[in-house]
């Protein structure tokens, strides 16, 4: 119990926690400290909820969910979980098992490769507008080619509105809009 790197706690059902390990201490801090009845997992978890529903013979699989800082101190992270009925004599379920983990690294890597590649898409477009903006024929007049310019822009670049401008030492004049 005491050598899991996840956090777990073993509630009455009630509510009322009644043993936690370490992990459970390092993620939430230590419910000793804190007036109430030893609660110490944030509201937004709704664990009131979950273990009522647990203590009625319910396993419930928790998706990850951020968790800003709380006033206790502990620091922003991204929590899954799971919660499992302890089931005693006769169909009852005296105790619930509540097992938190912190995917706040495995968040934070997701997040940051999900905007390196919407970055890659938009660099990649750009790229296809202007291969194909350069690849408009010489015969267009130099209107053609500019309105031309703009559509494969709007096109590829999911633009409503564009213009092109020339800037020339202090003037800035738009050709095309």
């Amino acid at each position: 119990f005491e050598q899991n790197p996840l956090a777990v706690q073993i509630v009455d059902s009630s509510g009322v926690p009644r043993m936690s390990n370490r992990a459970w201490t390092r993620l939430w801090g230590d419910d000793r400290s804190r007036s109430g009845q030893g609660r110490v997992s944030p509201p937004i978890l709704q664990m009131d909820r979950l273990v009522a529903e647990a203590a009625a013979g319910n396993s419930i699989d928790l998706p990850a969910l951020y968790v800003p800082i709380q006033d206790h101190g502990t620091a922003a992270r991204w929590i899954r979980g799971n919660i499992y009925p302890i089931h005693g004599t006769g169909g009852t379920v005296p105790e619930v098992v509540v097992v938190h983990e912190d995917i706040s690294e495995r968040k934070r890597i997701e997040l940051d490769l999900k905007e390196q590649t919407e970055r890659l898409r938009r660099q990649y477009e750009t790229l296809r507008a202007l291969n194909e903006i350069s690849a408009l024929p010489g015969s267009f007049g130099a209107a053609q080619q500019l309105a031309a310019a703009l559509e494969l822009g709007r096109r590829h670049l999911g633009l409503t509105i564009g213009l092109i401008g020339r800037v020339s030492e202090d003037r800035f004049t738009i050709e095309h809009h």
